[in-house]
């Protein structure tokens, strides 16, 4: 056991007497008495008895000297043993033996271990209580020399039981010369640290374990984006083992598109602010990416500057997989109720039409007007059949548009008497007109037929009484307005409230799915959701404001332009002639369909060469020696689509005219070529549509779409 402060004998144990001046002078007064008597003595001269006195005194101060310094000495003594048994520690002094036999142990031991300190002096006795898994931790005291210092921590068993952690720290000193070396130090008791040590190993180990064995990935990031610890979850995410992620920047991680917001993210820590939770892309090990969400959690010094990020990841890749099947079963719904719908006023409007063509085949013999009644009444099924396909169309975002710079504002002034009738007559049609309006780039007719949708869908909501407020503005977004479903910029604005019912959240979600109602049973139609795909199909976007008994409020928003109404393309100029006697080569696959747009233009005086395909359409180009004036081609064929046939018409008919006829058209680089070098007709069309249309075409201005070859 190493120990301090030995016994009287010891070096530390000797204290040296302090004088006072008093003491000082009176220590010199009896030294010179002595040196007298001694020198009477020595002097060899006869001795009086004044002489015996002198010597007396001397011996007397001589005795009286030595006495108080023994006095003064135990004093002292008492002092520094009184000083070490108040102070909080165990001192000690041993041999340098093989035993560590011990010299001296202060009282404090007892108080300490319970053990007696007659009880050290046995040479086996420390031994005996010190932990056996601590024999390694105490250096072998013969092995030490004069000058050696210690500081060693160890167990010892208490008298009751207890295991008690010691701090000993010792020196090997020698007194003087000669002088047998040994150890002076001291014990400190330091179980309460050690079990404080304990406890916050443990609850680091429980910490660890938790961040170790936590669902979502834990990420411990410096101020500057360094990976300083990573937990067992992330590291799966991500592929990579902790240590080849240690030491990493977070940037060899990042998805190179979200490297900014990433950044972004530590940099609002930095700034003192709090991040909101973000979604980003990290890469794999074997290079690919997962999404994940991530929520970071700044550490901070004293002064508030950033020191750590804590960062949780959610792998969002299951979630996005589940979302994606979740909104492939709400399409799959959403294309169900659309078959529905569609079945059922597609079934409704075959019947009248075979309905009214059995009347007409029967009243043929009997009632020519009633003939022409049913014939009329077949005009209107297949204009309410081609209707349906429009709004189809719409619907999917396969229409083809006919773009021009329109006024909102003017639009809505022009169509008030319109929307009025659509309007119930105790509903009041309020507006709201911005005089300067920006234009926007729309199909007049589609923005036309959206207006009506969506005030007829307020009609619905009102009920009997109430008011429908009609906007127009021009706004401009910054991400406050819109939120983050419309990209910052400048809008033309055109919105329509009620003060209808309104929706709840899961309503508005529902509320463009086609032939979705509020009011039971099936939808009434492809009202809103033709809107939404119109729009979108524009450019636009569409935002739903509403709550339950606050009526809602529908908002179109157009990309605004700077040019005035009226500076894009304007409709062509139309005399109303159809006939002419140019030769028009004629390419439908369909035959029913050739045969009637055939007759139909030969009616109006033309010469028509006819094909089914684009490849017959070619050869027979090729075997008509006289000009062809202009090509009327389906756009979607069978060999050769009308595209195409186009294109290789170029070099042998430059100069002739294009009009593209289609149902829908499959891709936007289709949409783009027959937009940009011909004329469009939608089917179904009136086959007096198509005559009107080639008369336009072959008399107005609008560039032809071939030029001569070379």
């Amino acid at each position: 056991m190493g120990k301090i402060f030995p016994n009287p004998s010891s070096r530390i144990g000797r204290p040296r007497l302090r004088l006072t001046p008093s003491r000082a002078s009176l220590s010199l007064a009896l030294l010179v008495l002595v040196a007298v008597g001694i020198w009477y003595l020595a002097d060899g001269r006869p001795r009086d008895f004044d002489g015996f006195i002198i010597l007396a005194v001397a011996l007397a101060a001589l005795v009286s000297l030595f006495w108080w310094t023994q006095q003064q000495l135990a004093k002292a003594q008492q002092r520094y043993r009184a000083l070490i048994e108040r102070i909080p520690l165990v001192t000690y002094a041993d041999r340098l033996d093989e035993h560590s036999t011990n010299i001296f142990v202060s009282p404090q031991v007892e108080a300490l271990l319970g053990y007696a300190q007659a009880e050290w002096s046995d040479p086996e006795f420390f031994r005996r209580i010190l932990h056996p898994d601590d024999l390694d931790a105490v250096p072998r005291h013969d092995t030490l020399e004069v000058g050696d210092t210690s500081r060693v921590e160890y167990r010892l068993f208490a008298k009751d039981g207890r295991v008690v952690w010691l701090r000993d720290e010792f020196v090997v000193v020698q007194d003087e010369p000669g002088d047998e070396p040994h150890i002076e130090g001291f014990l400190a008791d330091v179980t309460l640290r050690k079990d404080a040590e304990d406890r916050l190993r443990e609850s680091e180990a429980r910490f660890h374990a938790m961040l170790e064995s936590a669902a979502v990935g834990i990420t411990l990031l410096d101020a500057e984006r360094t990976i300083l610890f990573t937990n067992r979850a992330f590291e799966e995410m991500l592929g990579y083992s902790k240590d080849e992620l240690a030491e990493w920047s977070l940037s060899e991680i990042t998805h190179p598109d979200d490297e900014d917001l990433s950044e972004g993210a530590i940099t609002t820590l930095r700034e003192g602010r709090e991040s909101a939770p973000f979604e980003k892309r990290y890469r794999t090990k074997a290079g690919d990416f997962v999404w994940a969400r991530v929520s970071q959690t700044p550490v901070r010094s004293k002064t508030g500057r950033l020191e750590y990020a804590i960062s949780v990841i959610e792998d969002l890749s299951e979630r996005r997989l589940l979302e994606e099947e979740l909104r492939h079963v709400q399409k799959m719904e959403a294309v169900g109720r659309l078959a529905g719908g569609v079945a059922h006023d597609f079934n409704n409007l075959l019947l009248a039409i075979r309905g009214y063509c059995d009347l007409a085949a029967i009243d043929a013999g009997i009632s020519p007007e009633e003939t022409k009644k049913d014939i009329q009444q077949i005009r209107v099924a297949t204009e309410a059949a081609a209707s349906l396909t429009r709004q189809l169309l719409a619907f999917s975002r396969k229409q083809v548009l006919q773009p021009h710079h329109v006024d909102l504002s003017a639009l809505v002034s022009d169509r008030r008497s319109l929307l009025e009738h659509v309007l119930n007559e105790s509903i009041q049609l309020e507006t709201d007109l911005a005089a300067d309006l920006k234009t926007a780039r729309l199909d007049k007719t589609q923005i036309e037929q959206a207006l009506v949708n969506v005030v007829a869908n307020a009609r619905d909501a009102i009920g009997e009484r109430g008011l429908v407020k009609i906007q127009t503005a021009n706004v401009s977004v910054s991400g406050e307005r819109g939120g983050p479903a419309i990209p910052a910029g400048s809008y033309v604005l055109l919105s329509v409230s009620d003060t209808g019912s309104g929706m709840d959240e899961r309503t508005q979600a529902q509320a463009f799915d086609p032939f979705f109602t509020t009011k039971g049973g099936s939808g009434a139609g492809l009202g809103l959701s033709t809107v939404h795909g119109f729009v979108e199909q524009s450019g636009g976007y569409v935002l739903v404001r509403s709550a339950p008994g606050e009526g809602t409020t529908v908002e179109l928003y157009f990309p605004a332009l700077d040019e005035q109404a009226g500076t894009g393309r304007g409709p062509d100029l139309d005399d109303g002639r159809t006939s002419g006697s140019e030769t028009i080569l004629l390419v439908e696959d369909d035959e029913p369909v050739r045969e009637v747009l055939r007759r139909t233009l030969e009616r109006e005086g033309y010469a028509v060469l006819v094909a089914g395909n684009g490849e017959e359409a070619l050869a027979t180009a090729a075997q008509f020696a006289g000009e062809i004036h202009a090509v009327v081609t389906d756009v979607m064929m069978p060999r050769m689509g009308g595209v195409e046939l186009v294109r290789n018409l170029r070099s042998a008919r430059p100069h002739a005219r294009v009009v593209y006829m289609s149902g829908h058209l499959q891709d936007e680089a289709t949409l783009a070529q027959v937009q940009e070098h011909g004329e469009f007709l939608q089917k179904p069309f009136a086959p007096s549509e198509l005559a009107r249309k080639v008369r336009r075409l072959l008399d107005g201005d609008s560039v032809q779409l071939f030029t001569q070859a070379g």
